[in-house]
């Protein structure tokens, strides 16, 4: 009779040991699908050693094993000794801490961004080590292009004589030195927030620039156009206003290329003014000479 009881006990063991089987397996799963969601590289290691416990297919194709060779070893085999002894010394201080640790190095002729984040079991102790590993080279070489287009562009548009600037949603983010040196205003006021570019405006001209500002916004593009301009001082200016529709991540922006033609419009209104009185006096000289006429035939 002793005999069935602990055959219900061995089968229940039997049970439990499977259900666990199964819960573990459904873990280990669960973490291998976490780990491989990221695109870059994915290991649990050891605190010392550096012995992988889990990684995630990215990790070991930059490793050049797949991932059932590389659990169980080390990874620091699989690395140019100087790396794996820098990597080891930031694993160290990790361990040491108890904080995570963030760094950059090279292999293979690509910039890695590391994390290694410290895992602690119920004691508190690192139980192990989970690193992250993001290739950034491709982006560093995109921020070194971007820096020089910058560059490029600042020397240009330094050396204009003519006034540049970049508006981003209404907001002045870049001026030339020529803005600075004929309006008056530094860059610090340009870009400051509470800064509006409309105050740059003379009232005869707000409309105008209202209503091409207006169709920038809606994503139309715009012919150029004269405007009057008031500087800090309030002395007005004249100029051929030529923009250009920009999208950026930032959205709508607008560079804009103003030419003062201030010195142009005043000798043109010199030279209509002149051709005005030049009228007038070949209408007197007309009247005269009619009134000659006149005069002439009378004494005939």
């Amino acid at each position: 009779m002793a005999e069935e009881p602990t055959r219900q006990k061995l089968k229940e063991k039997v049970q439990g040991l499977e259900k666990e089987c199964a819960d573990l397996r459904q873990a280990n799963n669960a973490l291998e699908s976490l780990l491989n969601a990221t695109s870059e590289s994915a290991i649990l290691g050891t605190p010392q050693g550096g012995v992988v416990l889990a990684c995630n297919k990215q990790a070991a194709q930059r490793l050049g094993r797949r991932v059932d060779e590389l659990i169980g070893l080390s990874m620091f085999d699989y690395l140019p000794i100087d790396l794996a002894e820098a990597r080891k010394k930031q694993g160290d201080r990790v361990v040491r801490s108890g904080k995570p640790a963030r760094f950059q190095d090279n292999r293979a002729g690509r910039v890695y961004d590391n994390f290694i984040t410290p895992v602690f079991d119920d004691d508190g102790e690192v139980a192990a080590l989970a690193i992250h590993a993001r290739d950034i080279t491709d982006i560093l070489e995109l921020k070194k292009h971007l820096q020089q287009s910058e560059e490029r562009f600042r020397m240009v548009t330094e050396q204009s004589p003519n006034m540049i600037f970049i508006n981003v949603n209404g907001r002045i983010v870049y001026v030339n030195s020529r803005c600075e040196e004929i309006m008056g205003y530094t860059q610090e006021d340009f870009y400051s927030p509470d800064f509006d570019f409309r105050n740059l405006v003379a009232s005869e001209s707000i409309e105008k620039v209202a209503l091409h500002f207006k169709e920038h916004m809606q994503g139309n593009d715009v012919l150029p156009y004269e405007c009057g301009l008031l500087t800090k001082e309030g002395k007005r200016l004249d100029v051929i206003l030529s923009t250009k529709l920009l999208d950026f991540d930032e959205g709508k922006s607008i560079l804009g290329i103003m030419t003062d033609i201030t010195d142009r419009k005043r000798t043109e209104r010199v030279l209509e003014e002149k051709e005005r009185e030049l009228r007038t006096k070949a209408g007197n000289l007309e009247e005269v000479n009619t009134a000659l006429k006149v005069l002439l035939k009378g004494r005939e």
